[in-house]
Parts: C-alpha cells; sequence; structure tokens
C-alpha cells in the first residue's frame, strides 16, 4: 500500500496549495481577514509538510543533503507551525482564550526539544521516529511530536463546531465535513501516539496498522481542504442570491418611486424627473407616504378586520397595511388632488418609522421593508382591499384641517 500512501500524501499537497491560492485571491471580501490569513497559511504548511512526508522526497532529501532523516524533522515543524496558524484561526474567531505569543513559545519550546533529539540522535539511528524505534530519543521526539498535533486537532474540532453551530444549514454540512476530516486525522496521530506509548510499557512491541495511520493522514487532510472548498462554493452561491436579492429590493423600490412620482411632485421643489440613487429613493418614499396618510386617516386601521376577511385573515402585517394604505391613499390623492389643499403640518407626527435612523445603502432594514410593501403594493390582492375600503370611505375622501 505504499504507492496509494505517496500518492495520497502527494495529493494533499496539491489540494492543500490549490485552496489556499483560491482563498487569498477569490475570497478577498471576507470579513474575518486574519482568521482567512491565518487559515491559508496554515493550509499552506500543512501541504508542503506532506509533501516533505512523502517516502520519495524524504529519500531524495537524504541524498542530497546527505543527512539522514532532515525531510521527517522538516515534515514534522512544518506540521506544528500549521498548528499555530490554527490558534491564529481560533483566536481570530474569539474560540482561544490563549495569547499568540503564548501558544508561539510553546510551540517553539517543543520543536527546540526535538531539534535537539534529533541533532544528537537522528543521524546515527537508521530508524529515527519510526514506531519500530526502541531509542529513548526517537520515542520522545514523537511523543512530544504527536501529543502537540493531537491537542491542536482537538482544540481545532472543538473551535470548527462551535463556529458551526451557529451558521445555516449548507455551512454547517461543511463544517461538518473538515469536523470528519479532522477526526479522521485526530484517530491516525492518536493511533501512533498509543504505538509509541505501548513501544515504552512493553519493549520491542509494535503496533500494527501504521501504514493505515499514514493513509488516514492523507485522507483527513482532504477531507478539510474538500470541505473548505464546499463552503466557499456555498458562500459564493449566498453571496450570489443577495445580490440578486438586494437588485430585485432595488428594482421594487425604484418602481414604488416612480408609482409615488404625483405626490413627490407636490411635496418637493426638486427635480422629479431625475432618479436619484437608492438612499434617495427611501426618503422621498417615506416623505409621499406621510401625505398619502392624510387621505387615508384612521380608517385602515379600524376597517382592517373587514379588510382580514379576504384572503389574508392570518397574514395581515404592517407591511401588507402600508401596501393598502399607500394604494388606497394614492388612488384618493389623486381623485381629490387640487379639491382639498389642505397644508401639510403636522403629518410627521403620524410616521410609524423614527426620522433619526441613519439610511445606510443595503444594510438599511429599510431597504428589505420597503421592498416589500412595494411588491404587495403591486398584487392584486392588495388592489382588492383598497378598492372595498375606497367604496367604504366616500364620504371621507377630504383629509381633515389639522391633523
Amino acid at each position: 500500500m505504499p504507492d496509494l500512501n505517496v500518492a495520497l500524501w502527494y495529493a494533499v499537497t496539491v489540494a492543500g496549495l490549490f485552496e489556499a491560492a483560491r482563498k487569498m485571491l477569490v475570497n478577498r471580501r471576507i470579513a474575518c481577514t486574519p482568521g482567512r490569513n491565518c487559515l491559508c497559511l496554515g493550509l499552506v504548511l500543512i501541504a508542503v509538510s506532506f509533501a516533505a512526508g512523502a517516502r520519495p522526497t524524504m529519500v531524495w532529501v537524504d541524498r542530497v543533503m546527505g543527512v539522514p532523516h532532515l525531510a521527517f524533522l522538516l515534515q514534522g515543524a512544518l506540521a506544528m507551525a500549521a498548528m499555530a496558524c490554527v490558534a491564529g484561526f481560533l483566536r481570530a474567531l474569539d474560540w482561544l482564550r490563549l495569547r499568540l505569543c503564548l501558544v508561539t513559545c510553546l510551540a517553539g519550546s517543543c520543536l527546540g526539544v526535538m531539534v535537539a533529539l534529533f541533532v544528537m540522535f537522528g543521524p546515527a539511528d537508521p530508524a529515527f521516529g519510526a514506531a519500530s524505534d526502541s531509542s529513548l530519543a526517537s520515542r520522545g521526539y514523537s511523543l512530544i511530536y504527536l501529543t502537540y498535533m493531537a491537542v491542536w486537532l482537538a482544540l481545532f474540532i472543538r473551535g470548527l463546531w462551535g463556529i458551526g453551530v451557529h451558521e445555516e444549514r449548507a455551512i454547517r454540512a461543511a463544517v461538518a465535513l473538515a469536523c470528519l476530516g479532522l477526526s479522521v486525522l485526530l484517530v491516525a496521530m492518536t493511533w501512533r501516539l498509543f504505538a509509541h506509548v505501548r513501544g515504552l510499557i512493553v519493549p520491542g512491541s509494535v503496533a500494527p496498522g501504521m501504514r493505515m495511520a499514514a493513509a488516514g493522514d492523507a485522507i483527513g487532510s482532504l477531507l478539510f481542504v474538500a470541505s473548505s472548498a464546499f463552503a466557499s462554493v456555498v458562500r459564493a452561491i449566498r453571496d450570489r442570491a443577495d445580490h440578486a436579492r438586494i437588485a430585485g429590493e432595488r428594482a421594487a423600490i425604484a418602481r414604488l418611486w416612480r408609482t409615488l412620482a404625483p405626490v413627490r411632485g407636490a411635496g418637493s421643489a426638486g427635480d422629479v424627473r431625475r432618479v436619484p440613487d437608492v438612499r434617495q429613493q427611501v426618503i422621498d418614499i417615506f416623505d409621499a407616504r406621510l401625505i398619502l396618510r392624510r387621505f387615508v386617516g384612521a380608517r385602515l386601521v379600524t376597517e382592517s378586520a373587514v379588510a382580514r376577511g379576504l384572503q389574508f385573515e392570518d397574514r395581515w402585517t404592517d407591511q401588507l397595511a402600508s401596501a393598502v394604505e399607500l394604494v388606497l391613499g394614492l388612488r384618493l390623492y389623486r381623485e381629490t388632488h387640487g379639491l382639498c389643499d389642505q397644508p401639510l403640518a403636522g403629518t410627521a407626527d403620524h410616521d410609524a418609522w423614527p426620522e433619526d435612523a441613519a439610511v445606510t445603502v443595503d444594510d438599511d432594514p429599510r431597504i428589505g421593508w420597503l421592498a416589500e410593501v412595494a411588491r404587495l403594493a403591486e398584487s392584486s390582492s392588495v388592489s382588492e382591499i383598497a378598492s372595498m375600503l375606497e367604496a367604504s370611505s366616500v364620504d371621507q375622501r377630504c383629509p381633515p384641517a389639522s391633523v
């Protein structure tokens, strides 16, 4: 099975480097930039560590450098650095209390001891680091490395699972896949750790399944890289849906803004033919809404029970009421325009939405709320409700002289 292991380890290298490059180039708009950078650097380090730990690479480095097991040392150092990047990722997302300086000191201390053991005993030991090597230096080196990796993998799984709980279903699936891959990797690390502990307790014993553990390292890492790519695809689909939603909301608001042109023309001295941005359209619509409320009055509230009797019995909401209010008010305004020329003083007291709220395009809650009102105002059901209320308010079409 060594050929399969070599192919899997080099596959992790290619996949990890590709995913890290794609994250840095494509996902530059992710809000949590420090966490993203730490995760990308960790992917690069773990990918290079798999390339260094593959059997052909180790043989080639030993032959070129003339130092036995140098690639083995490099593979361990890169993997430990990748776990330090994992700590940075968890710290950026507030899932780790340890400071990065303390994490760096811990990683540096463990790596320093490993390098010292390697320099003193590694070149002279042909099986240094292997589960079959019974020397205390080799066992100590492996125990430090495997314990360090197992602890950080467990913390990484815990942090990812805690993050995924608060995400949507598709992202939770990607997090579950990442946790599965990391769990496979943790099981492989734990099995090798068990093998070395057993070798200390029972000298000369070798636990089976070391080749399966090496395959588990690669399979777990591939699953983690696949989960990262899957999460990016889900995020891209969600972003595209958000862009479509925002475009639809802006189009609905623009249609409502054009529909209210007669009211806006009466309430402002500006150029009504000019199409402003979304922020100004929202302000104009709410100003027109204040004017139209004087033509509707309180009858919309008192007769809303009748309107509920149509097909909105269980869905009578503020948005539906506002849509009916706009449609009915615009009809009454057009019919009574020029007949009821009353002053507009005091209408601001009837605004249901505080005017001191900041209007920020795309992030403003008014955008989605008003877009839904605009869509409802275009529906035949709202037109039917407005027609019924209009027929019942013939005697009250002129607004009162004072509000």
